[in-house]
C-alpha cells in the first residue's frame, strides 16, 4: 500500500512539474521576474503540499540555494513566511532556519 501511494505521488509530481515553473510573481529575493519557480518550503517528498501557502517564488539560482539551505543572511531576511500556513511557519522555524544558521556559521569559519 505504501509503495502504491509513493508511486501515485511521484506520478502526480511529474504531472505538476510544468506548472511549478510558471509564476507571475517576481523572485522574492532579487526581484527578477524573467523566469520564476514555485519553490516548496516543506519539500514535496516530505509531504509538502502544492499550495500557495507552501511556496516561495524564486528565480532558479535562489531556488537552488534555498533548497540547499545556502542563502546568505541578507537573502534569507527578504523571505516573508508570515502569510504562510502555520505548519509551514513551524517547519521554517524548526528545520529551515537552523540549517541556514549552521550554513552561516560554517561560512564564517572558512
Amino acid at each position: 500500500e505504501d509503495l502504491k501511494k509513493m508511486w501515485k505521488r511521484k506520478k502526480e509530481r511529474i504531472m505538476s512539474i510544468g506548472k511549478r515553473k510558471v509564476s507571475h510573481e517576481p523572485c522574492e529575493i532579487c526581484k527578477n521576474s524573467r523566469y520564476i519557480e514555485q519553490c516548496h518550503i516543506i519539500p514535496y517528498h516530505l509531504g509538502g503540499q502544492d499550495e500557495k501557502t507552501n511556496y516561495v517564488y524564486l528565480c532558479p539560482s535562489h531556488h537552488k540555494l534555498f533548497d540547499f539551505n545556502s542563502l546568505s543572511k541578507r537573502e534569507w531576511v527578504k523571505l516573508d513566511f508570515s502569510n504562510k500556513a502555520e505548519a509551514v511557519q513551524d517547519y521554517v522555524k524548526k528545520v529551515r532556519l537552523p540549517h541556514q544558521q549552521k550554513y552561516w556559521k560554517e561560512r564564517i569559519k572558512s
